[in-house]
């Protein structure tokens, strides 16, 4: 991703998409307690809830015509997959693929 602006972006694209108390969502967005370097013990980029379900939203974005896993830490896939264990609980990666539409 480097450092122009395409992660930022994804990010804000979600937080339109989502972020709609009117609707029913409860949205929050978690801050990286690493100023968002690599290695944040954050395990996701999002909260949302919206009745019944509750979901843990990681955020990625690349400009290739692929995604690569490697892009999750090994943290936050252990930790998605243990909350999306529990019912009514989902992790979701959302990924923006910048040179498709």
């Amino acid at each position: 991703m480097g450092n122009d602006g395409l992660g930022k972006e994804a990010e804000k694209k979600i937080q339109e998409w989502l972020d709609r108390p009117e609707d029913g969502y409860s949205f929050d967005r978690l801050y990286d307690q690493m100023n968002g370097l690599y290695g944040s013990k954050n395990i996701c980029d999002f909260t949302c809830f919206r009745s019944p379900y509750y979901y843990y939203i990681e955020s990625k974005a690349t400009w290739g015509d692929r995604f690569d896993f490697s892009m999750i830490s090994e943290n936050q896939h252990s930790k998605m997959l243990e909350k999306s264990k529990i019912c009514g609980v989902y992790a979701l990666i959302i990924i923006l693929f910048a040179s498709h539409k």
